[in-house]
């Protein structure tokens, strides 16, 4: 038998090589039916909302201004700006020493048309006592004429004596002249007076039937001194006597004061209604709220003089939060919504909620803060929390759409495959494809109409590297 001559070495050289084959594709092997990790997520029914945010400044539904009663000092002010008050409320206090100087003006300008007016009486009751002096004088004379006549006592006595009656009552009608005139130029100065006023062209009227008088008498005593005394004469005295004193007697029946003292009451009247305001006002120098709201502004400090044209505060009513909303997201907004506020202070965020109040009608164009103009609605949030008050900036988060019991997927959980909406799902440790149908687009995330139910496993990220279908998984 011929002897084999083995080199180890060589066969050493060939085994190894071969061994280390056999572990590459014993590990091969066994990486190719291990489980492939992947993120998957199991699904539960829940609420989907779709959600924006605007900023918005807090303002209110309306205003008043709130003006003082009288003109003065502000001596106080009662109040800050954000304060809640109530109708009634004290705002401020304002001097009343100025309508005090008002008021004992006003006084003393009463006590002066009194004054005036009691000069009026006392001048009318001398012109009546005078006129009836004048009567009672023409009166004796025409008893006396009348006795002459009875006793027909025609002389160149008589007619001397004539003459001198005459030259009297000349004397008087004078004086009614003058007295006729200086009530007119009277009436016409403290009034003004115009061929408009009644009692004016009445007074003017009394001049010229006073001047004709005159002239008539004077006439009568010409005649009276260039002629013989006779019967005639004595009709034409009495005739004249008579004229004289139903003159007086209209005068006596009428009153050219009237007027005057008319004039001066209302004076007097005006004042004291003007006393009683005043005093009114008095009462007034505490400015109070008119309607329950918030202390909007307060323009007027301690010291500052006011007028009734001066505003001393602003009462807000009805607090709202004010929003400019995009038009493409009105439609998804109600009035009664629920909306979330977020308030920006020194200690961090703070939330509140509040509800959709008022929605305008019509849009209008804006600028945003990169000057790009964009159709705009206003809307009003209403809210009672105390967290929102004036000065404050917030962010008011609405929910436009908002669906209840639905599933939700992340958004790159979906892919397309073969034109068709698709996940991958873990089923029993395998991952298979399930086509489905798309809803709402949510922020990150898709709701599912179909395909899907309650606690199916679906893998996170559809572009998994490695991802295939009946590909043996691990969550």
């Amino acid at each position: 038998m011929k002897k084999m001559n083995i080199n180890i070495k060589k066969l050493l050289k060939i085994a190894v090589p071969a061994a280390a084959c056999l572990s590459v594709a014993a590990l091969l092997l066994a990486s190719a039916s291990a489980p492939m990790p992947v993120d998957a997520r199991a699904l539960s029914l829940g609420t989907a909302v779709v959600t924006f945010t605007e900023q918005g400044n807090y303002t209110y539904e309306s205003s008043v201004d709130v003006h003082p009663m009288l003109e003065g000092e502000v001596q106080e002010v009662l109040v800050r700006e954000g304060q809640k008050v109530k109708k009634g409320d004290a705002l401020a206090v304002i001097s009343a020493e100025d309508v005090e100087y008002q008021i004992q003006r006003l006084e003393s300008d009463i006590a002066a048309y009194n004054a005036q007016a009691y000069d009026l009486t006392l001048a009318s009751q001398r012109e009546k006592e005078s006129l009836e002096g004048n009567k009672n004088e023409l009166m004796g004379q025409l008893t006396s004429l009348e006795s002459q006549v009875k006793s027909q006592q025609i002389s160149e006595d008589t007619r001397e004596e004539q003459i001198a009656l005459q030259e009297q009552i000349i004397a008087q009608e004078r004086e009614n002249v003058r007295i006729a005139r200086d009530q007119s130029r009277t009436y016409r100065e403290d009034y003004g007076a115009s061929t408009d006023d009644a009692d004016y062209v009445k007074l003017k009227l009394t001049v010229t039937e006073a001047e004709k008088a005159l002239a008539a008498s004077e006439q009568r005593l010409i005649e009276l001194k260039n002629s013989t005394v006779d019967a005639g004469y004595y009709a034409g005295q009495k005739e004249s006597l008579h004229a004289q004193i139903d003159s007086i007697d209209s005068r006596m029946g009428k009153n050219y004061n009237g007027a005057m003292q008319s004039y001066y009451a209302s004076l007097v009247e005006k004042a004291r209604v003007s006393i009683a305001e005043l005093e009114e006002q008095q009462g007034r120098a505490t400015v109070t709220a008119p309607c329950d709201g918030v202390v909007a502004s307060l323009p007027v400090k301690a010291s500052n003089l006011v007028s009734g044209a001066d505003v001393i505060a602003t009462v807000g009513q009805s607090p709202m939060v004010e929003v400019f909303v995009p038009v493409r997201e009105i439609d998804g907004i109600q009035v009664g919504d629920t909306v979330n506020i977020t308030v920006a202070k020194r200690t961090g965020d703070e939330s509140c909620t509040g509800s959709v109040a008022e929605i305008d009608s019509q849009a209008k164009l804006m600028l945003s803060p990169l000057g790009v103009e964009e159709s705009k609605v206003r809307v009003l949030i209403s809210t009672d929390d105390p967290l929102v008050s004036v000065g404050y900036q917030v962010d008011v988060e609405f929910a436009v759409y908002r669906q209840e019991n639905c599933l939700t997927v992340p958004k790159k959980a979906v892919f397309q495959q073969d034109g068709t909406d698709a996940v991958w799902v873990v089923r029993d440790g395998f991952a298979q494809v399930q086509p489905v149908t798309k809803g709402v687009e949510l922020q990150g995330a898709l709701v599912i109409d179909e395909g899907l139910a309650d606690g199916d496993l679906v893998v996170v990220d559809a572009n998994l590297q490695g991802l295939a279908e009946g590909k043996k998984v691990a969550v």
